[in-house]
């Protein structure tokens, strides 16, 4: 239960990081931030999930055998891994906050985006379809792997190039038939 154990340092040093700046444990973004001032290794990896419970979600889906399931570090909200697979490399994200019936929509703004040139990850479907199921009792999905990494201090260039994947995702999305209300509501 390796996934187990760094769920629980990573809990151990939340704990930590909250009494080190009297800060309470609920208030999870100054705790991260915390982490990235001074480099501390943090892993956004809320919700554990065992070898035998990947491999029972994978049999939905025609990826191959399950071979390597690894904690992604960043992020603040869901539980992210990467998945290898004997047909290749994914993400699994295991939704700590959206509902099931939430999931549909962002599933499919992805594909669109991802099938008009826009840089994000495309939803694998499952044998029936879906693009979304459930693991360890929350909602889940896998996506493809992009090429790249995390950039914590970016140049004036690739600043440049996010505001032109911006723009270009906003022209993309333009299109998309379906609407969600702002779930933090338009004041936000």
């Amino acid at each position: 239960r390796k996934n187990s154990r760094a769920g629980s340092r990573q809990k151990s040093s939340l704990k930590a990081a909250a009494h080190a700046f009297r800060l309470p444990e609920k208030r999870k973004f100054a705790i991260i931030r915390a982490f990235a001032i001074f480099r501390l290794p943090a892993m956004s990896v809320y919700t554990s999930v065992s070898d035998d419970e990947m491999r029972v979600f994978l049999a939905d889906y025609s990826l191959g055998a399950f071979k390597a399931l690894h904690g992604i570090a960043q992020g603040i909200t869901n539980s992210n891994y990467f998945l290898d697979t004997d047909s290749g490399s994914y993400v699994l994200t295991v939704f700590e906050v959206l509902t099931q019936q939430e999931l549909p929509f962002f599933m499919e703004l992805t594909r669109h985006l991802s099938s008009r040139g826009v840089a994000c990850p495309q939803p694998v479907a499952r044998r029936d379809g879906r693009m979304d199921g459930t693991l360890a009792g929350k909602p889940a999905c896998i996506v493809s792997r992009l090429a790249g990494g995390d950039t914590s201090c970016p140049t004036a260039e690739q600043c440049r190039a996010t505001g032109a994947m911006l723009a270009a995702m906003h022209l993309a999305g333009a299109d998309f038939p379906q609407q969600m209300p702002n779930p933090r509501h338009a004041a936000w």
